[in-house]
């Protein structure tokens, strides 16, 4: 479940188009992970955004650790500070 969305628009999109998206793992919680993203158009970056989306429990829809292997593959995806 995407629980927050920030979008920073740095240009116009051009509709029809080709949009090219970066996307890497900034933090690792119990549930939850972060993400950054980098929208590029004509090789020109269009937009940043960071989300955190949560794993839940599709039932009770309640939080739900991240699975060790999860975890572990997760962790490799991991941006370093640039």
């Amino acid at each position: 479940m995407i629980v927050q969305l920030n979008v920073s628009l740095k240009t116009e999109l051009q509709w029809p188009g080709i949009v090219s998206i970066g996307t890497g793992v900034i933090k690792l919680g119990n549930s939850s992970i972060g993400l950054e993203q980098e929208l590029y158009q004509n090789n020109t970056l269009a937009a940043t955004a960071e989300t955190v989306i949560v794993q839940i429990d599709e039932l009770t829809k309640k939080p739900v650790g991240l699975s060790e292997d999860a975890r572990n593959v997760l962790s490799r995806l991991i941006l370093h500070a640039k």
